[in-house]
């Protein structure tokens, strides 16, 4: 994986979604700061498994699973196109890190979207 990684485009994009769509942040904001924090937690636990050797495909599983709600709860945040390609972005990464011989670049790159997500949902929480 690379700088461009499907979770940390997924990040980046989310951070510029919600960056301007500040301004018209509406009720759902508990529930996509749930969202994003589960996502975030789903990335972390993926990259520990990546370093420590271990098959993510159960946590692939949930994450893409999360993806669909994210779809739902974040339109009322981000346009709704801009949030389907966020969960595409996700769930391309599963596939890449899944075929990659590349295990410690993916584990960074899962940890950098985790936190990305996470920065995310602090601000909802706030």
């Amino acid at each position: 994986m690379n700088a461009d990684s499907g979770a940390i485009s997924a990040g980046r994009l989310l951070v510029r979604a919600v960056t301007f769509a500040s301004g018209s942040i509406g009720a759902q904001t508990r529930e996509f700061a749930q969202t994003l924090k589960s996502i975030s937690t789903y990335l972390a636990e993926i990259a520990e498994a990546l370093r420590l050797g271990d098959s993510p495909l159960k946590l692939f599983a949930l994450l893409r699973a999360k993806t669909i709600t994210f779809i739902i709860v974040a339109r009322e945040v981000v346009p709704e196109q801009t949030a389907r390609e966020i969960a595409l972005h996700l769930v391309s990464s599963t596939r890449v890190a899944n075929q990659s011989n590349a295990v410690v670049a993916a584990a960074c790159d899962f940890e950098k979207a985790s936190n990305l997500f996470k920065s995310v949902s602090e601000l909802f929480r706030q």
